[in-house]
Order: C-alpha cells, then structure tokens, then sequence
C-alpha cells in the first residue's frame, strides 16, 4: 500500500513580502527531487495515490492543501 505524509505545516500559506503582507494569492508551488531539477507529484490525500501533479496555485488566502509521499524527499521552489 502506498502511503503518503503530511507536509510540517499541514497547510502552506505564502504572504507578499513588498508593502503591507498579504496572502500571495495565485502564487505557485513546484516540487522537484530534492537536489535535482527533476519533478516530482505531490497527492491530495494520505493514500498518496492521486497525484496534483508537481506544480500547484495558491488559493485566494494564498494556500495550498497537499501530502507528499513517505520516504521521498522534496525541494519546493515558490514563485
């Protein structure tokens, strides 16, 4: 069975850092292998078997819900 884990924060949320912070709404979130170029999905739930894909949009309140699977590890490049 495959198996995925929380990210440490459970839920990322990305603010502007020019003026006043504000949530970074439609900023992006791309995940590669860490100490690589190569990408890599993260999933919408524990079972790690739905992928989002590795590039995902931070919502309005600038977020993004996802789990990365057990035992890869992830560099996560913010734009």
């Amino acid at each position: 069975m495959t198996s995925a884990m929380l990210p440490p924060n459970l839920v990322f949320r990305a603010f502007t850092q020019t003026g006043t912070p504000a949530p970074l709404a439609g900023g992006k979130l791309t995940f590669f292998q860490a100490g690589t170029s190569t990408p890599q999905a993260v999933y919408s739930d524990a079972t790690g078997t739905v992928s989002l894909g590795s590039t995902l949009t931070l919502d309005a309140n600038g977020q993004a819900y996802f789990w990365m699977k057990s035992g890869l590890t992830y560099k996560i490049n913010l734009t």
